[in-house]
């Protein structure tokens, strides 16, 4: 019985240190291969992909600092590129937010744009001025949270947009025409 225990908790272990191992590996694949995804204007992005190159960009910054292996990759001339980026719409704002506080760089200019574009309803639309959203208000939730804005009422207000938006089934729609989707419920948590 002894021997027993003793070879299975051998076999947990020799399970858990390759998980860790296979982790470490997978990692380094995803990080070299995301070097080589590195533009002539220093952005991070495939030929192969739906998202832009800003989107790209800020999603390869969050998940190379995620995984805490920046010296792999210069995130700092990706991060110039962003800031070469005129386009302010309330996605890119929050995106360039997220992507400079990972690299742990002061946000506070960019947090004061993003929460001058919030709406009386508490949402945020692509522009200030325009229409709430339940995609502009998710992301500058997130981006409002890693500046680390707690301010009750411009929190509050963003949160109670998403909750008057959700759908009856706890999804929220991007828009009439789609019916659902889980976006929102990242900036929620």
């Amino acid at each position: 019985m002894l021997n027993r225990k003793i070879t299975t908790s051998i076999h947990y272990l020799f399970t858990l240190l390759l998980l860790i191992f296979w982790s470490v590996a997978v990692n380094a694949d995803a990080i070299d291969w995301m070097g080589t995804q590195v533009q002539v204007n220093d952005s991070i992005t495939s030929t192969n992909t739906m998202s832009s190159t800003i989107q790209s960009t800020t999603e390869a910054i969050a998940t190379i600092t995620l995984v805490k292996r920046t010296s792999q990759l210069d995130t700092t001339l990706a991060n110039q590129y962003l800031n070469t980026v005129a386009d302010m719409t309330t996605e890119i704002l929050a995106r360039k937010i997220i992507a400079s506080s990972n690299l742990g760089q002061d946000v506070t200019v960019q947090t004061s744009e993003l929460l001058d574009l919030q709406n009386p309803d508490g949402g945020f639309g692509e522009f200030g001025g325009y229409g709430s959203t339940v995609l502009d208000t998710s992301l500058a939730l997130q981006a409002l949270k890693i500046a680390g804005v707690t301010d009750n009422q411009i929190i509050g207000g963003a949160v109670a947009f998403l909750i008057q938006n959700q759908n009856g089934d706890g999804s929220f729609a991007l828009s009439s025409i789609n019916q659902s989707s889980i976006v929102a419920t990242h900036a929620l948590q």
